[in-house]
């Protein structure tokens, strides 16, 4: 209960709140950019590889690893950059340092050129919780009842909310390497399911360069298993939030570039927060936390108790929709049914 009044659900991962600190974040330069193609991308590659070639450090991108801007879920644009290069070489006017990419993915690997296209943890926290406390009493009424909507619900509860609450929390700043890789099956398996596009292809990609890093035994997959929480993309995205939140479509580019600047300043100006920002409190008391515990249970058991009576009666619309009957006859799609 102590954890769950500060936002922590799990006492292992208190010593990682480290991880989502912006105090030791640093804006270098903040520049816009389109990203419509694969020349939008090489130019913005040349940017960064400006950037580290001017650092102090001799031969830099010789010996580190630098992030780049790559398009989601298969970098197709930075492949095909690494493509160009190595079928043209010279005469591609391609940096060379695009090369330095060309290991990630491995020298004989194909590069696909046309791929395929705060409270809402708490509540899921606290039902999940909840739902461990009644679920033996679910179970034992229903007994051996194969209902599709009783099936989906023990579904939605024993397997897709578990694994959504653990796959970051737990086992991903906790570097429990072989759970998270798991897990990126099992949200595979998900994705796909739901037929949810860039999502259900995502995960496979990076257990494509896991294996791949794996039976070649690159360097990389030993950083990734000893070091697996510093792989976050959370710093990108929550300065781009604050941003998308303090500026406007009207806004000109220098406007949005200067703006950018100022959010840095502030974030590192703990004088100016103190005079004009409002810190807010995510801590919940225990009265407050009991009775949303409460208010979960009884609303789990009124759910079950009306499936129970509706026993028998979804009705198939037709080969991609069902309607569930205790959900007020809502129509649902049948990819959300259990895979059973």
């Amino acid at each position: 209960m102590e954890f769950l009044t500060v936002h922590d659900y799990d006492k292992h991962i208190q010593n990682q709140q480290e991880l989502r600190s912006m105090k030791y974040s640093k804006l270098v330069n903040f520049i816009l950019h389109s990203l419509h193609n694969t020349k939008d991308y090489i130019e913005s590659a040349n940017i960064l590889f400006e950037i580290f070639e001017n650092i102090e450090q001799k031969d830099y991108l010789n010996n580190f690893i630098i992030l780049t801007i790559c398009d989601w879920p298969n970098q197709i644009n930075l492949r095909r950059a690494i493509t160009l290069k190595l079928n043209k070489k010279d005469n591609s006017e391609i940096s060379s340092q695009i090369l330095i990419y060309h290991n990630l993915f491995g020298e004989n690997k194909i590069l696909v050129q046309k791929p395929k296209s705060r409270l809402i943890d708490l509540i899921l926290s606290l039902t999940f919780y909840e739902w461990k406390n009644i679920r033996n009493l679910i179970i034992n009424r229903f007994e051996n009842i194969k209902d599709i909507e009783y099936l989906t619900m023990i579904d939605l509860l024993d397997n897709s909310l578990p694994f959504t609450l653990k796959i970051y929390t737990k086992l991903f700043k906790c570097r429990i390497y072989e759970g998270y890789l798991e897990s990126i099956v099992k949200i595979w398996v998900l994705f796909q399911r739901l037929q949810r596009h860039n999502y259900n292809k995502a995960p496979l990609i990076f257990l494509s360069n896991v294996f791949y890093w794996t039976l070649n035994e690159y360097p990389i997959i030993d950083i990734l298993k000893n070091n697996l929480s510093i792989f976050n993309d959370y710093f990108v995205e929550n300065f781009y939030s604050s941003l998308r939140y303090q500026t406007a479509e009207s806004n000109t580019n220098i406007q949005i570039i200067q703006k950018a600047k100022v959010i840095d300043i502030e974030r590192n100006d703990k004088e100016f927060k103190n005079a004009f920002i409002n810190v807010r409190s995510t801590k919940f008391s225990k009265v407050k936390l009991i009775s949303l515990k409460k208010k979960i249970s009884l609303f789990l058991l009124s759910l079950f108790d009306k499936i129970y009576h509706n026993l028998g009666r979804t009705k198939n619309n037709s080969d991609e929709t069902i309607e569930f009957p205790s959900f007020n006859n809502r129509i649902m799609d049948i990819r959300v049914l259990p895979l059973i």
